[in-house]
């Protein structure tokens, strides 16, 4: 399987359709999509009253303040996301 992730749309394209099982996977990815469709929530720093929804990918070290909202979004390692941030679609990289 191949496939662009040239734009940030296509890069999170990607990840709903892995997290959807959408698309064919390494069998490395196996264990840690057994998650799916919220991925490494075990990994990072998730504060009280956190609202994912259809998916969300946080990376290893990531901070998610409480209140706040994902949706369809990748957290990158180390990231934060602020208390009360509404996230959809979104890309949130370490500052």
């Amino acid at each position: 399987f191949w496939t662009d992730m040239g734009t940030p749309k296509d890069y999170l394209q990607i990840h709903a359709d892995l997290l959807g099982q959408k698309i064919p996977i390494y069998e490395e990815l196996g264990e840690m999509l057994a998650e799916a469709p919220f991925v490494g929530i075990q990994n990072a720093s998730i504060a009280k009253d956190v609202k994912l929804l259809d998916w969300a990918c946080i990376g290893k070290g990531a901070t998610i303040g409480a209140g706040a909202t994902l949706q369809r979004t990748v957290v990158w390692d180390g990231a934060l996301v602020p208390a009360g941030s509404v996230m959809k679609d979104a890309i949130v990289t370490p500052a």
